[in-house]
């Protein structure tokens, strides 16, 4: 995952990124970031929500002054994290610092190999670019959302020219296959309408399947695809929406998650159960349980 660092030693040497900050006015520009913007930090950069912070010291009031502190830093929505330690110094004055904050990376409509997690950092950051991803990432996005929810299962991106209609084929460990629809819809605002049902439903019957699944990027499923939805179960089928809301929830997975964990390791690593304590994990609801919420409620 994409960082920043910061380093700045007991003899006042500042580093950027293993590069040394010589000349006095951006030497000066930074550490006045530090101390107000990195070390207040309140909201996130990336998507503006409220950020969690957590804190440890240890201190000695009797000269040498030794003494170590702790703070990390993570964003509930998108996974932004930050996190600093300063300590062991022998006299007032000559304190040892560390820090990383973590960096978003640009993305056009494609997805780069070995980039999902950070482009899953760029959507929850850019909720607009769900309607702006060429449609075939889309579909690798979809696997990849399935391969980080469900452990036990087989998840093949289908989709090519002369797919069948299907783009995914989803194999979970009850050895179902799931044969998945991908559909990018280029407005915010659009519904998802009863014909992508329909043409699921004659690509079922076709393969001799019973159960698929309509992932879309539309902001919600129209009352005539669930009505199809509904009647399609009282025939043996077993149809599951999913639409952009669900999709923002279910790529929770894909985040980075307790990054700031590197940094605590290599300094202060019996510090880390307790600052796990204080910076609950933020992952949320999987596509299992997702599924078995559903299944609860019939």
């Amino acid at each position: 995952m994409p960082y920043d660092q910061f380093y700045v030693s007991e003899t006042d040497d500042l580093f950027i990124n293993n590069r040394q900050i010589i000349e006095y006015d951006e030497r000066d520009t930074i550490l006045r970031w530090i101390d107000s913007s990195f070390y207040g930090i309140s909201t996130c950069p990336f998507c503006n929500s409220n950020v969690m912070r957590a804190d440890l010291d240890e201190e000695t009031d009797d000269w040498p002054y030794l003494g170590e502190y702790v703070f990390v830093v993570e964003c509930q929505n998108c996974g932004f994290w930050q996190s600093y330690w300063s300590g062991a110094q022998e006299s007032p004055g000559d304190d040892e610092w560390e820090g990383h904050m973590s960096k978003l990376s640009e993305f056009p409509e494609d997805i780069p190999d070995g980039c999902i997690q950070e482009f899953a950092q760029y959507l929850k950051a850019h909720p607009n670019h769900w309607n702006e991803i060429k449609p075939s990432s889309l579909e690798r996005l979809v696997a990849d959302i399935f391969r980080a929810n469900y452990q036990n299962s087989e998840v093949i991106h289908v989709g090519q020219p002369n797919d069948g209609g299907i783009d995914v084929l989803f194999i979970d460990s009850g050895k179902k296959k799931w044969l998945i629809q991908v559909k990018r819809r280029g407005s915010p605002n659009k519904t998802e309408g009863v014909s992508t049902l329909r043409n699921l439903l004659g690509v079922l019957l076709i393969k001799g399947a019973k159960y698929g699944m309509v992932v879309s990027t539309a902001d919600h499923f129209s009352y005539w695809a669930f009505k199809t939805k509904e009647r399609a179960s009282t025939i043996g089928y077993t149809i599951e929406l999913v639409d952009r809301g669900k999709l923002k929830r279910l790529i929770e997975p894909l985040l980075p998650n307790r990054q700031w964990v590197k940094l605590i390791e290599i300094r202060k690593p019996e510090w880390i159960p307790v600052l796990s304590e204080k910076m609950p994990d933020r992952r949320q609801i999987t596509i299992e349980q997702y599924m078995q919420q559903i299944a609860a409620h019939g």
